[in-house]
């Protein structure tokens, strides 16, 4: 049906500052205490080395690059990774006080298969955003790493909620046996020790073996962790 174009109300967005980063193609971009945190999306033609680069916005005119993390050339054991995905929450656990990032690590280097390479998430203390810390590495091999990840703290622990493309379609040994799900909830109370503690997918739990093309693409939950929400 034909409609005349409406004019915009409200106030102008202005845009107050812009940064040029540089490197590879920009992924998500995260925001926690003043500081942005900008992630990298990776391909077999990029470098996979930008990492995660973190601003000082107190002055928001003027972004201020204070560190860089999760670089292969400075973590070796990321290589071949790229940084797409952080989430940070600050916690109050028994392990651990202070702000945590989780960063997506997918794999853009040959192979790309089961064979090799490092991709799943890495845990790091950004207490000090001008120095980051990196706590846990856990490699998802045979499967994709995270997509999309979501981190929630409820009262003194805290879970990480991450979605694999996939898992269970490709993770399957036999293909008759669903692989571990592309749905799945890690404990991070201790985030020098993450623990898998439950995952959904709907080969497993519905019966229903998924093509290629049904995934898990992202995940987040309520404020109480007691709801969970797919993109399947």
């Amino acid at each position: 049906i034909p409609h005349k174009a409406v004019a915009p109300t409200g106030k102008r967005v202005e845009v107050i500052s812009t940064v040029v980063p540089r490197g590879d193609a920009n992924g998500n971009v995260w925001i926690h205490a003043d500081h942005a945190y900008l992630g990298n999306f990776g391909t077999v033609r990029s470098s996979c080395e930008s990492g995660v680069r973190v601003y000082d916005l107190r002055n928001p005119k003027r972004p201020r690059h204070v560190s860089t993390f999760a670089q292969p050339a400075a973590e070796p054991v990321l290589a071949g990774a790229y940084t797409d995905q952080v989430r940070i929450k600050r916690l109050r656990t028994a392990a651990f006080r202070g702000d945590l990032a989780a960063v997506g690590l997918q794999r853009c280097r040959a192979p790309l298969d089961a064979t090799g390479g490092m991709r799943g998430f890495a845990l790091y203390d950004v207490t000090r955003p001008s120095r980051p810390q990196q706590l846990a590495v856990v490699n998802t091999l045979p499967v994709s790493g995270s997509h999309e990840l979501w981190l929630q703290a409820v009262g003194n622990r805290a879970y990480l909620y991450t979605a694999l493309p996939r898992a269970e379609l490709r993770g399957s040994p036999d293909g008759v046996t669903p692989g571990n799900p592309d749905f799945r909830i890690y404990d991070v109370t201790n985030p020098r020790a993450p623990v898998q503690i439950g995952q959904w997918g709907i080969w497993a739990n519905l019966g229903i073996k998924p093509t290629n093309d049904q995934y898990v693409h992202s995940v987040m939950t309520n404020r109480a962790a007691t709801r969970a929400y797919l993109s399947y």
